[in-house]
């Protein structure tokens, strides 16, 4: 009996050692460490001809003195500034209001407004350089289609793609056809505002 007890502990001995050599390999652990996680940024700033230092402008179109037979535009340039995402860009909250102002003459023929007279093209302009050209994009009208200024929609989802760091042109232009009508615009005033929207995702 005693051999046999003898002969169990020395197994488990044996045994004991050659699992504890299983264990016996070089090892090496190393850190990973300061991993951040940082928000990238939508920044959409406005400019024109008279910038106002902030990142909206007004009076990009102002046109005085206008008279059946005029042609006339200008170009507002939106700049996604310092942002680091791609965005894509509608316009929203569009307003054409008209103010009747002083006239002259009797409006006898209808009382049109000078929005109801002027034709307008509007359109994203890939160059800045006031002319329709590859690329560009139309959001109202056409070039060889001016649309009613009255009856611009109240918002445009294009989804105009824009890179982070990018730069894209809104040029209106606009015509003022001769017509019967044209007595009804005298002294006329109309107020045109938008908002331009610049999202990660399109619409």
């Amino acid at each position: 009996m005693r051999k046999i007890l003898m002969s169990l502990m020395t197994i488990a001995l044996v045994g004991a050692l050659i699992g504890g050599g299983v264990y016996a390999y070089f090892s090496d652990i190393e850190s990973s460490t300061e991993n951040t996680f940082t928000a990238g940024t939508l920044d959409l700033e406005l400019t024109d001809a008279n910038p106002t230092g902030t990142d909206s402008e007004t009076q990009t179109w102002v046109f005085t003195d206008m008279k059946p037979g005029d042609l006339d535009g200008a170009t507002l340039t939106v700049n996604s500034k310092a942002g680091s995402i791609d965005g894509f860009i509608d316009l929203s909250s569009i307003s054409v209001t008209d103010d009747e102002g002083t006239n002259p003459e009797s409006e006898t023929s209808g009382g049109n407004d000078l929005s109801d007279l002027l034709m307008v093209h509007m359109f994203f302009d890939v160059d800045g350089v006031y002319d329709v050209g590859d690329g560009d994009t139309d959001i109202y009208g056409t070039s060889a289609s001016y649309a009613q200024f009255s009856s611009m929609a109240s918002a445009y989802n294009i989804n105009y793609a824009l890179s982070g760091g990018g730069t894209i042109y809104i040029t209106l232009s606009y015509n003022w056809p001769s017509s019967a009508n044209d007595n009804d615009a005298q002294g006329d005033i109309t107020t045109f505002t938008f908002d331009v929207e610049l999202d990660q995702n399109a619409d």
